[in-house]
């Protein structure tokens, strides 16, 4: 039986600058979410960072189920005006943030959900079992009360916050996303914005080399960096 698998994105919208990196908590999420094979059978997985703006983001979703957003302190005000705009294209569509900058304490949760009514649940610390459970939870039609870890508003306008998610102990439980190939596709869709990156870190490594040691080197290899704990 051939099953229409739903569309899930994590979207990174990095730093606004040119020094974005990789976005590893959503590779995690990724990664851990497909050693479970009724979320393989059921859902497809794609990560989006932001290149110039936004509204690209937006234009990039294909009919997405959920969208997960990496709130951090640097975008978290982004996020959520992303949030607004895919609710406006796609109603329909989850959307859950995740992340440092999600809001811990009770009163805050509430305020934060009464002012953002485009974001459905609130992932609270790590979120690479609570986001498969959330999939799973909603693949089944069951309560979210028993899904650790959230919060999220109540069919009555009410705000709930689930039981505390137990903390990861074996972190060979999540494989890694670089070795599973997570990032491919990403990979090949920000290059140039990566090749921009690197490049400048580069430069700015061989200048720190230049000042310290008074000469620029034509090459230097990997097994000569020494790092120090200061």
């Amino acid at each position: 039986m051939i099953v229409n698998k739903k569309n899930i994105y994590l979207v990174d919208l990095g730093t606004g600058t040119d020094r974005s990196l990789i976005p590893l908590g959503c590779g995690l999420i990724i990664s851990y979410a497909k050693t479970i094979d009724e979320i393989n059978k059921n859902f497809n997985f794609e990560i989006l960072m932001m290149e110039n703006n936004i509204e690209e983001i937006v234009d990039q979703l294909n009919e997405p189920y959920a969208v997960g957003l990496a709130c951090y302190v640097w975008n978290f005000l982004g996020c959520q005006q992303l949030a607004k705009l895919i609710k406006i294209r796609f109603p329909k569509t989850k959307i859950i943030f995740g992340g440092p900058s999600i809001p811990q304490d009770k009163l805050r949760i509430k305020d934060f959900l009464l002012e953002n009514n485009s974001v459905d649940i609130l992932v609270h610390m790590e979120g690479e079992k609570t986001f498969s459970d959330l999939l799973l939870h909603y693949k089944n039609n069951r309560d979210l009360i028993s899904c650790d870890g959230i919060s999220f508003r109540t069919k009555n306008d009410e705000y709930l916050t689930t039981k505390k998610r137990e903390r990861i102990q074996d972190l060979d439980e999540i494989p890694s996303p670089y070795l599973t190939g997570i990032f491919d596709t990403l990979y090949e869709n920000i290059k140039n914005l990566l090749s921009e990156f690197y490049g400048k870190l580069i430069e700015d490594v061989l200048f720190l080399v230049h000042f310290v040691i008074g000469e620029m080197p034509l090459l230097i290899k990997l097994q000569d960096i020494q790092f120090i704990e200061l």
